[in-house]
């Protein structure tokens, strides 16, 4: 009976090895374990609708602290017309509505470990929350939602409108 045992349990550690070996091959690979870093600077908050997600949220000074040292790659997942209108400088139009189609365009080049603060129009605004769950579901570790939005960017930092780069 012990020799059983010992050997199901052999095939079933060697199953798991090839399994996670396997999933390693995959582009992306199936994000099996999360592992979140305590940042002070941060503000957290389990804002997704599932309970195994929790997303961090940063304000507005958060978002000023990161852009100001090159460290995130900020995504508008707003429809394109509001990003073509007004959007915060630097950010990448990824709307949620066209995630599938744009994803590979806009994100193809953009490390699975970069840090991404997604934003979207306002606080009531999901869609940010959406777009930051579908990338980590790509397998972005270290994905933020700017809480408040385009709104929260001119009313709290009075900060400048987009104007077209030349």
């Amino acid at each position: 009976m012990k020799r059983y045992l010992f050997q199901v349990l052999f095939i079933c550690a060697i199953s798991m090895t090839m399994a996670l070996l396997y999933n390693q091959t995959l582009h992306p690979p199936l994000q099996l374990f999360t592992a979140t870093a305590v940042d002070p600077t941060r503000t957290t908050n389990a804002i997704s609708a599932s309970p195994i997600i929790a997303i961090d949220e940063i304000d507005a000074d958060t978002l000023q602290q990161l852009l100001s040292h090159d460290e995130v790659v900020l995504l508008d997942a707003r429809p394109e017309a509001d990003f073509a209108e007004d959007r915060i400088p630097g950010a990448r139009s990824l709307p949620v509505g066209r995630f599938a189609e744009r994803f590979a365009t806009v994100m193809g080049s953009i490390p699975t470990d970069r840090t991404i603060v997604v934003y979207c129009s306002e606080s009531s605004c999901q869609d940010s929350t959406i777009l930051a769950e579908k990338l980590i579901a790509r397998g972005y570790l270290s994905v933020m939602v700017f809480k408040g939005g385009m709104v929260a960017w001119r009313e709290i930092r009075n900060a400048p409108r987009f104007e077209e780069d030349h």
